[in-house]
């Protein structure tokens, strides 16, 4: 039985190494590595990075304002097609919340309970996954106005600062400031979605209860742990350095297979399953409340 006294940032890790290496390798079964990287994949949909443009050749001088006023008389010109277009995307970006929605508690069952399932699973948490959509998409959609409402100042001053001399020291001087302003906006957000991803979807799991509730608790478990859950921040920080690193070398080695969606999930799966374990590793020491989330003696 875990000891729920004196909880640790550095106990976890040997455990959810050796709950990864149980989970995956003993015994290593390829078709069990499918089904786990099918829901780990739903359970990310929609997630990671993207590459950025080549933007030097367009910091030049006054042409940023000559590029702002052909960019604004450019999406008046095609405002239909752009509203046809945000439509679209809209949607799917609430069938993929959706999806994901479920998908994080389908991963969560597997990596719980050491199974391998898709389809029965995924009836069984349909409330579940409906109840944390309904909250992720009005803090999706709280950040989207946000942002555009913020963006829409950051234009305007930007445009303002030009003026007729370009791009100089004031201008870039007034993006670094905006850097700041933006800068603990983009901390709370990123807090958010951990707090979502890693006490409440357990949280939800183990209880049966609605997003609501589970938050409740989740914010009262963080007030009642402040200090161990900030360094429990900084450790996952150090840890999505470490997993980035080892995907950015693995995207290299196997010729950018890794970056394929699903596949890459798969031949990546440890280090998905060595998260997920960690995420639940932890809060399973804080007393037998969450005693649920830890190992089973006889994985089935």
């Amino acid at each position: 039985m875990l000891e729920p006294t004196r909880p640790s940032v550095l106990d976890p890790v040997s455990r959810a190494i050796e709950r990864t290496g149980r989970i995956l390798f003993r015994p290593f079964q390829i078709e069990k590595w499918f089904v786990l990287g099918f829901c780990a994949w739903l359970a990310h949909l929609g997630e990671g990075g993207s590459g950025g443009g080549n933007l030097g050749n367009r910091l030049r001088g006054d042409r940023i304002e000559d590029d702002l006023d052909t960019a604004w008389d450019w999406l008046r010109e095609h405002l239909v097609l752009i509203l046809i277009l945000a439509s679209i995307a809209f949607v799917v970006g609430l069938v993929v919340l959706w999806i994901q929605s479920r998908g994080k508690f389908l991963f969560l069952e597997s990596v719980a309970r050491n199974r391998a399932a898709v389809a029965e699973p995924w009836r069984r948490f349909a409330a579940l996954g409906d109840s944390l959509f309904s909250l992720r998409l009005l803090l999706s959609l709280i950040g989207l106005g946000v942002v555009l409402v913020l963006g829409s100042f950051l234009l305007r001053d930007l445009r303002n600062a030009l003026g007729d001399h370009g791009f100089g020291s004031e201008e870039m001087l007034l993006l670094v400031l905006w850097g700041l302003a933006l800068s603990p906006l983009v901390l709370a957000a990123a807090l958010v979605g951990l707090i979502l991803e890693d006490l409440v979807v357990p949280i939800m799991w183990l209880r049966g209860v609605g997003v609501l509730e589970a938050s409740k608790e989740a914010l009262a478990f963080v007030s009642a742990n402040l200090w161990i859950f900030v360094l429990y921040v900084l450790f996952k920080i150090l840890l999505a350095i470490a997993i980035g690193l080892i995907t950015c070398v693995s995207v290299c080695v196997t010729c950018c297979i890794v970056a394929l969606p699903y596949l890459g999930v798969v031949i990546l799966l440890p280090l998905y399953v060595f998260r997920r374990c960690y995420s639940i590793e932890f809060l399973a020491q804080f007393g037998p409340q969450y005693a649920g989330l830890a190992e089973p003696a006889e994985p089935p």
